[in-house]
């Protein structure tokens, strides 16, 4: 089975007991953070690497969040993907109004490696009655197939963002999703999945893109102004791609519903 071989950890940030609800494969993985959110002068880097033939998914037990500060905070993570499978699904960030944070993403994967990956940015905490009216975050995200750079994506947010028709457009949810496998995706399976995500989409108010950027890579984005909604429609994204990914049906992480 998939077991976590070695652990390493320096300061809060650490994962915890691995759990296999679901069998040998995959080992579900808590990246627990005790302080509950990253305040200003925080440095918080997480390094993994996994072996081939495992299957690894990770989540968090509730959202992360980038406190007010004056000073800049930072999360890096990278990722090292030999033949195997890997679910980063963290639950969603909440950037709190006057926040001064960067976050960065790595993805290094081999030829047959399998990801599905998924980040729901959260701008203000809206029900408290607050905007992200002050502040910025810097967001990239970089992703290589053999050393191949495939995908390459950055963001500075600003509030100025919240209301340009080109970018947030008045929503203040923004949810990146993507997949990978060695095989490219018909167009039928895409427009499938866009179909479904469509219909998601209209019940909560959010509007979503689906694209192939490169052969094997398939891109969603997702806006919208309620994150039970946004996160639904990533839930259902997951449930439609992982058995075509993983030749396994989706099944929710107990620490989802706690």
């Amino acid at each position: 089975r998939s077991v976590l071989s070695n652990s390493e950890h320096f300061g809060p940030l650490r994962l915890q007991k691995p759990l296999w609800p679901e069998g040998p494969h995959p080992v579900h993985l808590l990246l627990l953070h005790p302080p509950g959110g990253v305040a200003g002068g925080d440095q918080l880097h997480l390094q993994a690497k996994l072996e081939s033939g495992t299957h690894c998914l990770v989540t968090t037990p509730g959202a992360g969040k980038f406190y007010k500060a004056d000073l800049p905070s930072q999360f890096h993570a990278s990722f090292d993907i030999d033949e195997a499978g890997f679910e980063w699904l963290p639950q969603e960030t909440i950037l709190q109004d006057g926040a001064q944070a960067s976050s960065d993403f790595d993805f290094c994967l081999s030829r047959g490696a399998r990801v599905i990956a998924s980040e729901i940015l959260v701008l203000g905490r809206k029900d408290f009655g607050e905007t992200f009216s002050r502040g910025k975050f810097k967001q990239s995200i970089s992703i290589r197939r053999e050393g191949r750079l495939i995908f390459n994506d950055a963001t500075l947010w600003k509030p100025d963002l919240l209301h340009q028709s080109v970018s947030m457009n008045q929503h203040h949810v923004s949810a990146l999703f993507w997949a990978a496998r060695p095989e490219a995706w018909h167009e039928d399976e895409v427009a499938d999945l866009e179909s479904r995500l469509d219909a998601a989409c209209l019940d909560c108010g959010a509007v979503c893109g689906v694209s192939q950027v490169v052969p094997g890579l398939l891109l969603i984005r997702v806006l919208g102004s309620v994150v039970e909604g946004v996160r639904r429609i990533t839930h259902q994204a997951w449930a439609h791609l992982r058995p075509q990914i993983f030749q396994r049906q989706a099944r929710l992480p107990r620490i989802w519903n706690t």
